[in-house]
Parts: C-alpha cells; structure tokens; sequence
C-alpha cells in the first residue's frame, strides 16, 4: 500500500518575527495561534492604520508581514505599498476571502508578493510562510 506523503510531511516552523493585519478580529487570532504554535513570534494587528505607525515606529523589527487585502481606511496593497518605501525588502503574503478579479487587479498592482486565498489550511499557512521567508534570506545571501 502507497503512503501518502504529504501525511508524515513535517508543517514548517520558525522563530522570525511576523507583523499579521487583519480587520477582522477572528481572521488575525487564527493566524496568530497557528504561527505561534510553529515557533514564531507574531504581533498582530486588526487596524492597518496602526499596523503602519507600529512599523514605523521600528521597521527592521519584523521579517514579514502577512495582511488582509481588503480593509477599511488602508488596504492591504496600500498597507504594503507604504512599508516596502520603509523596508523595501520586508517579505509579504496578501491573503484574501475575495478571489477573481478583485484580488487579480489589486494584486498586480503590488507585483512580487505572494497571495494566499482564504480560507487556507494551517499548513498552506505555515509552508507559504516558511518559503517566503527563506526566499528572503536567500536572496540576501544568508543560505
């Protein structure tokens, strides 16, 4: 009998720091339990306004930000065109319960970072995470 591989595959864990936004109060505590159980540190946040003044306050902090698409006062793609002029080398995922042509156009428009549809399974979560990251410090030559 052939073993199903993605079943004894271990879920990808860190310890970076990871800023999470999310307007909504359920979406960010999900993805604040499921990446503090993989050994990451995460300040989460459902105001993107105060998201980007905490970022400011101190932006080599974090090493990536993970934040909701469509919120009110900052979007996601604004939230995120505002701390790449910060960092411009902060790694992020763009998550989303929107898909198709809302996501397609705003997500164009911030080019090079990685999507994930909600909902999303913790381990979709954690690999994204884990690669996204790696991909960072690979390309900062830390690999």
């Amino acid at each position: 009998m052939v073993e199903n591989k993605t079943e004894f595959e271990s879920i990808p864990t860190g310890t970076e720091k990871v800023l999470v936004v999310d307007d909504e109060e359920r979406s960010v505590s999900i993805m604040k339990v499921i990446l503090e159980r993989l050994g990451y540190n995460v300040t989460d946040m459902t105001s993107s306004l105060k998201a980007l003044e905490l970022f400011k306050e101190d932006p080599s902090r974090y090493d990536l930000l993970l934040t909701d698409l469509i919120m009110p006062q900052l979007t996601g793609d604004k939230l995120v065109s505002e701390v790449l002029k910060i960092r411009p080398d902060i790694p992020v995922i763009i998550t989303s319960g929107f898909t198709d042509s809302v996501v397609n156009d705003i997500f164009n428009q911030t080019s090079k970072r990685v999507f994930i549809p909600k909902p999303f399974q913790p381990r979709e979560l954690a690999k994204t995470v884990r690669q996204v990251l790696d991909e960072a410090m690979s390309r900062k030559g830390g690999l």
